[in-house]
């Protein structure tokens, strides 16, 4: 309990330095991690756009048998949108397709996807995942 507390103020507080050092203690000493626990930690690697660390947290979750719920897994596109590292990002989203995504979950994480592609003038990859949300009747937000 203590280390998800520390792992969570870390998270809020912007300290992914920190963040991802408690949770990898916890995998180390076998400690469960969960989605909620990697989520927070990988808030803190959005924020502090470090788009590879948000990758290793959901390498290290599923290390433990675990999968990111819809929150971590934006956090993660997110990150990786905020560094235009779109393919990252298309890869995360991928990997979770027919899974764990709620809708309004589903539309953040093509949103940030379809900023990152705009970014970097992916514009077949745009069109594609325009395509994409259109077969599962998701709109693109009006900020997109």
């Amino acid at each position: 309990v203590a280390y998800g507390a520390a792992v969570s103020a870390c998270g809020r507080g912007m300290q992914w330095q920190r963040s991802l050092l408690l949770l990898r203690e916890m995998w180390a000493q076998e400690l469960e991690l969960n989605a909620v626990l990697a989520g927070a930690a990988m808030y803190s690697c959005e924020l502090g756009e470090q788009w590879e660390q948000a990758l290793s947290v959901t390498e290290l979750l599923r290390a433990s048998s675990e999968q990111p719920n819809a929150l971590a897994l934006h956090s993660a596109v997110s990150a990786c949108e905020r560094c235009a590292q779109w393919p990252a990002a298309m890869y995360l989203l991928r990997e979770a397709e027919g899974g764990i995504m709620t809708r309004g979950a589903e539309t953040l994480t093509y949103d940030g996807l379809l900023v990152a592609c705009c970014r970097r003038r992916e514009w077949g990859h745009v069109l594609g995942l325009i395509g994409d949300m259109e077969k599962m009747s998701l709109q693109p937000s009006t900020d997109t």
